[in-house]
């Protein structure tokens, strides 16, 4: 199903006029050429009208908290649930370790790889990859 245009402001307008007039919404909508339904969604909220709703979940941090466990990232060496303990942040660990994209943007400094025992990461490609990019491992 297609969507029609956007109401234009002087439609707005007469909208407006028409409904300060008494008129109905039927007698509106025949009057500018229009659907009920749409002079009945603008009548709800005109200021509201054409703003779009933000979709998706709400992020689980806000930019402060992120914020916070950037700098207190970079005081010193700490774990993911050290992290939530000392900042209180009200997520999980799996998301705060997730957040951890600020080794690359927020400072530079010397990082070790530890291997997890993932068999991917014991092929010697994946070996020859850290090693050209100077990325230390523990063995």
């Amino acid at each position: 199903m297609s969507k029609s245009t956007p109401l234009t402001e002087l439609e707005r307008g007469l909208i407006l006029a028409y409904h300060n007039e008494k008129l109905t919404i039927r007698k509106i909508a025949e009057r500018i050429n229009r659907s009920s339904t749409i002079v009945y969604n603008f009548l709800q909220d005109p200021n509201k009208y054409r703003t779009a709703k933000r979709s998706g979940r709400p992020p689980a941090l806000k930019n402060r908290g992120k914020r916070q466990l950037k700098k207190h990232a970079s005081t010193g060496d700490f774990t993911a649930n050290q992290f939530k303990k000392d900042l209180d942040l009200q997520v999980s660990q799996t998301l705060t370790s997730y957040l951890f994209d600020f080794i690359d943007n927020v400072h530079d400094g010397d990082y070790t790889f530890q291997y997890d025992n993932a068999s991917i990461h014991r092929l010697k490609s994946t070996k020859s990859f850290l090693c050209d990019l100077n990325i230390k491992t523990i063995d």
